[in-house]
């Protein structure tokens, strides 16, 4: 009645359709940067069907398309305030990943005022410095006849001068 080779052995799969975004971190370098230093955003994305395209965002600006992980921006000197960014990455099935998941991270650039002196009043013990600019500084390094020369002192309003005296003098 029943024959065995009659029967035929059947699998059934089913492989949902993938819809996890990508891991995505974006991160700035130098965490704390100067008008004077150059910013470097990298973005790492990992994703178990793999990662289609990573884009990095500056201000609300695409600045960075890639498609391999780690994306990492040119180095670029930013103008000083406050800066935001973000980034997105999509896996080979379309699902974008963004990091943060809202909103914005973001990094402020610190002013450097390069300061402007006068060298005045130079003789053989004695250096006399006007500060030509708009900024205090209480610290600050020279070079005379090739040395060195470090000051630091109580802070003042500019335009200030400073009277320096070399006492051991070697020449």
């Amino acid at each position: 009645a029943n024959n065995p080779s009659n029967i035929a052995s059947v699998t059934v799969s089913y492989n949902p359709p993938d819809t996890t975004p990508p891991s995505v971190l974006v991160t700035h370098s130098p965490l704390n940067p100067t008008s004077t230093q150059q910013v470097t955003l990298t973005a790492t994305a990992s994703d178990a069907s793999g990662i289609s395209q990573i884009q990095i965002f500056v201000d609300n600006i695409l600045v960075q398309t890639c498609t391999l992980s780690p994306c990492i921006t040119t180095p670029t000197t930013y103008s000083s305030g406050l800066h935001t960014y973000y980034a997105n990455a999509s896996d080979t099935n379309s699902n974008v990943g963004r990091d943060p998941a809202t909103g914005t991270k973001s990094f402020t650039v610190t002013s450097i005022v390069i300061p402007s002196f006068d060298i005045q009043n130079v003789d053989k013990n004695q250096v006399s410095i006007l500060n030509t600019g708009t900024e205090t500084l209480t610290t600050f390094t020279f070079t005379v006849g090739g040395v060195p020369v470090n000051y630091a002192g109580p802070p003042s309003l500019p335009p200030s001068q400073v009277g320096i005296y070399f006492l051991n003098d070697a020449q």
